[in-house]
């Protein structure tokens, strides 16, 4: 009697959460997002705007979707973080750094030279709340920011000749985007400039310019660097992690229920995850492109990194001390840095990786047994 009652009891309790879980769902109201990204889509970071509207949609069982396109359907690249800003759309994708004429601390919060890795950028931004930085800038801009990929250091330079100095950079005309890697170029003797990466090829074709840089090396490849560059400069100190972000219109995000705001921020940090991962293997396969292809790769001497430092350590107090916002969000990551360090150090050489020459053998028979 006694295990029928409690029976009778637990069936009741579930109807009842059952009943109060389709009456919420029932209760969610239908939200139609247009999202536009910075990215054409031929470009892996693409594939992770889809990404997040795919999986807000499922999760909401198709009650919150999301429509994205591709640069230049809605508005050109550029155009993002404005029309986010402005509310003519929902929401973006896009790199901060393409804002540093706005703010010179955007930069900070998506790459810079030397220092913060892939692993760095993951730590501060989610545990010593470099997120909330960001957004306390944002909020002058009416824009909610969320991290949606999180990028190893990029291939490095695409060169006619090789680079083992600092003293090598001199005389060399360099497509380079950072406003701090640039500067720093300038500092060694060196001619920055812009070019569109739909330009490169023909530039370093023709010899318009010397060396570039643009993204890792599976894209590298797959743009046909490999054709018009001899040399291949590693490793890519001036953009040692690159972090990409999805921007939310404010108005539209306090219109959302909680538990859609709720879902919107684990599908992000999901496409983190999913991101990095992709992004990480697929830099290891075109780096074997690459090499297979026969480009030479140049690495930097040991007195490189140290002179390197000197430069790069004195631009970004520059920057620094021109903008408040840039001060206290370098400070933030040095602080970061001046702990994680004591943990990284200790665990060297393992931390964050370790090339290991004697690898396990594993024999054909072992497998068949």
């Amino acid at each position: 009697m006694a295990k029928k009652r409690f029976t009778t009891v637990a069936l009741a309790l579930a109807l009842i959460l059952v009943s109060g879980i389709v009456s919420a769902a029932a209760d969610n109201p239908t939200v139609k997002w247009h999202y536009v990204s910075a990215w054409d889509v031929n470009n892996p970071l693409f594939k992770y705007d889809q990404y997040i509207a795919e999986k807000v949609g499922k999760a909401t069982n198709g009650k919150f979707s999301i429509k994205v396109y591709a640069a230049g359907e809605m508005v050109p690249a550029f155009e993002t973080f404005d029309s986010v800003s402005s509310g003519a759309f929902q929401a973006g994708s896009t790199a901060p750094a393409y804002q540093a004429g706005l703010n010179s601390a955007f930069t900070l919060f998506s790459t810079v030279p030397l220092y913060m890795s892939q692993q760095d950028f993951l730590n501060w931004l989610y545990q010593v709340d470099g997120i909330g930085q960001m957004n306390d800038i944002l909020k002058r801009y009416k824009i909610v920011a969320f991290p949606n990929s999180i990028f190893d250091l990029e291939a490095g330079f695409r060169s006619h000749k090789e680079i083992k100095k600092v003293t090598d950079f001199k005389g060399m005309k360099i497509r380079i985007a950072p406003p701090e890697s640039q500067e720093i170029l300038r500092r060694l003797g060196a001619a920055p400039t812009n070019v569109s990466g739909g330009e490169l090829y023909d530039a370093m074709q023709r010899s318009i310019i010397d060396a570039f840089e643009f993204m890792t090396p599976n894209v590298d490849w797959d743009l046909g660097f490999q054709e018009v560059a001899k040399y291949w400069i590693a490793p890519a100190w001036y953009q040692t992690a690159c972090v990409y972000y999805t921007l939310v219109n404010a108005n539209a995000w306090k219109a959302l229920p909680e538990n859609y705001r709720v879902i919107f921020e684990e599908v992000t940090k999901g496409c983190v995850v999913e991101s990095t991962s992709f992004m990480n293997w697929q830099s290891a396969l075109g780096t074997k492109k690459f090499l297979d292809y026969g480009v030479k790769v140049s690495k930097a001497d040991a007195k490189f990194w140290s002179d390197m430092e000197v430069v790069a350590k004195k631009v970004m107090e520059d920057f620094a001390s021109k903008n408040p916002d840039y001060a206290k969000t370098l400070k933030s990551q040095v602080d970061y840095l001046k702990t994680y360090n004591l943990w990284r150090e200790l665990e060297e050489p393992f931390h964050s990786g370790r090339i290991t020459k004697a690898l396990p053998e594993v024999k054909d028979a072992w497998l068949k047994k």
